[in-house]
């Protein structure tokens, strides 16, 4: 089982650059993915959100790539001399018509944009993808190995949870049957304290008795449950993706419950269901982080 948080970084090197990619994930209903490149480079985005696609299921992913320079690598370097030109020439402009006497020197040329350009990332994006895709590979393994640690300490807590819930749930059905039992004879006394002048036949008063059971029978509802929290379990076994069937029989869960509460009617069963409620909410947060 796979936590949605996780974080990986990957580097390689070619074309004598290195290629440095970062990836993040949090968590998210769906699985939404943003890319950040360089602005030559913007091309490549939809291979990288097609190549993680394949590999996440869920979860917010933020990826990052930068390059650097490899150690003796000399980028080509290009001076735009018709830009540098107007430039002088609009600064001469100015500063005649503002009858001004500083010279125009090469340190102030030099601090105006788009002088130089670098070329040493190439819009080649079939050149440059093989190393970022090493870069992508090194990095995405590296956080799906935070995100499966993270899953881990995920799936040892809903175990214990689950445990305890299936405990709950023994004393919720033990406590029903008991309250079935005790119909019977509750009625009874309460038809002969009210009605004590008055004569009702036996068959009526069997019939009003189970009738009366039927309405507070839970059997169906806490099998359900219990059912679905076989389900639950064996998820926390099987592995990536399943969160949103858990989040589905969560919600299955708490209807079961509240519907046994309503049945019952019992101060008891009542405050085992509060107890039951209250975990099972603590459950569905974790969920929210599982693949």
């Amino acid at each position: 089982m796979l936590s949605m948080t996780g974080y990986g970084r990957g580097e390689s090197e070619g074309e004598g650059l290195r290629c440095i990619v970062e990836i993040s994930s949090v968590n998210h209903r769906f699985c939404e993915i943003s890319v950040k490149l360089p602005k030559n480079l913007v091309a490549l985005e939809l291979r990288i959100k097609e190549y993680l696609k394949g590999k996440v299921s869920r979860g917010k992913i933020n990826v990052i790539v930068n390059f650097r320079y490899t150690e003796g690598y000399m980028p080509e370097i290009v001076l735009n001399k018709p830009l540098a030109r107007r430039y002088y020439e609009m600064l001469n402009e100015l500063k005649d018509e503002l009858k001004l006497l500083d010279e125009i020197r090469l340190d102030l040329l030099l601090k105006l944009p788009d002088l130089f350009e670098v070329t040493e990332v190439t819009e080649d994006v079939d050149r440059i993808w093989p190393i970022v895709e090493r870069a992508l590979e090194t990095a995405l393994r590296n956080m799906i190995e935070m995100r499966e640690k993270e899953g881990a300490y995920l799936a040892e807590d809903l175990k214990k949870r689950v445990d305890l819930l299936f405990s709950l749930s023994e004393e919720v059905e033990r406590r029903c049957l008991e309250l079935r039992e005790s119909i019977p004879q509750k009625i009874r006394e309460k038809v002969e304290e009210i009605m004590q002048d008055v004569t009702i036949s036996e068959d009526r008063l069997i019939a009003e008795i189970a009738f009366l059971q039927e309405r507070k029978d839970a059997t169906e509802e806490i099998v359900r449950f219990k059912s679905h929290l076989s389900q639950f379990s064996k998820m926390i076994e099987g592995g990536s993706p399943v969160g949103r069937k858990m989040d589905f029989l969560i919600q299955e869960m708490l209807r079961e419950v509240n519907t046994l509460s309503s049945k019952s009617g019992e101060v008891e069963i009542s405050r085992l269901v509060v107890e039951i409620k209250a975990e099972l909410e603590k459950i569905r947060e974790q969920v929210q982080n599982i693949e």
